[in-house]
């Protein structure tokens, strides 16, 4: 997060989704604080504009960005080089409680409602990855995705760090929705 110190704050939108700034509370550049993952697609939808792929009433489509257009009217949105979100690894943590609360589905085994796992993690992938690459293609803006890091240890008991997203088909694909990933770490 200390990183956005390296932007110039009047072309930067900075994107909290942890809830604070704390470690950047004296910057001084624009920022929205999203706190759901619909939040998140909103000016996902703003930013990147609408997309004519999507369906009438899918996230990304006309009638969503006449919406968000309308509700951040005085937001001069074109200002903006750089969109700094943060954080990539708490947005996942919202899409999948997101996808959780949508996922139902009647079991004949039981005679009840249970939650549809395979549902979840299908959506959960489906909603960030879009998100993602829909932001990525804003043209003349650089996005900026800043997440947690997570050690783990394979079979082999080798040691890495990989970024902390909940989903694993979403750690696969977004290294190759990005330009780049850059570890910041300190030797």
């Amino acid at each position: 997060t200390s990183l956005l110190y390296t932007l110039p704050p009047e072309q930067t939108l900075a994107l909290d989704f942890e809830g604070g700034f704390k470690s950047v509370e004296t910057w001084t550049g624009d920022s929205i604080t999203l706190r759901t993952f619909e939040d998140a697609q909103d000016i996902a939808c703003l930013l990147g504009g609408p997309d004519p792929a999507a369906g009438p009433r899918e996230p990304y489509c006309q009638a969503h960005f006449d919406h968000v257009s309308a509700e951040y009217k005085s937001f001069d949105i074109a200002k903006y080089k750089y969109v700094f979100f943060d954080s990539i690894s708490e947005m996942t943590s919202r899409a999948h409680l997101k996808a959780k609360n949508e996922n139902w589905v009647f079991s004949d085994k039981t005679k009840s409602i249970v939650q549809d796992g395979l549902g979840v993690y299908g959506d959960l992938a489906d909603d960030v990855l879009t998100l993602v690459r829909h932001m990525q293609q804003t043209p003349g803006r650089t996005m900026i995705f800043v997440g947690r890091l997570e050690e783990v240890e394979d079979k082999n008991k080798r040691r890495t760090w990989q970024p902390q997203l909940d989903g694993g088909k979403i750690k696969r694909e977004l290294p190759g929705i990005v330009d780049q990933v850059i570890t910041m770490g300190f030797f």
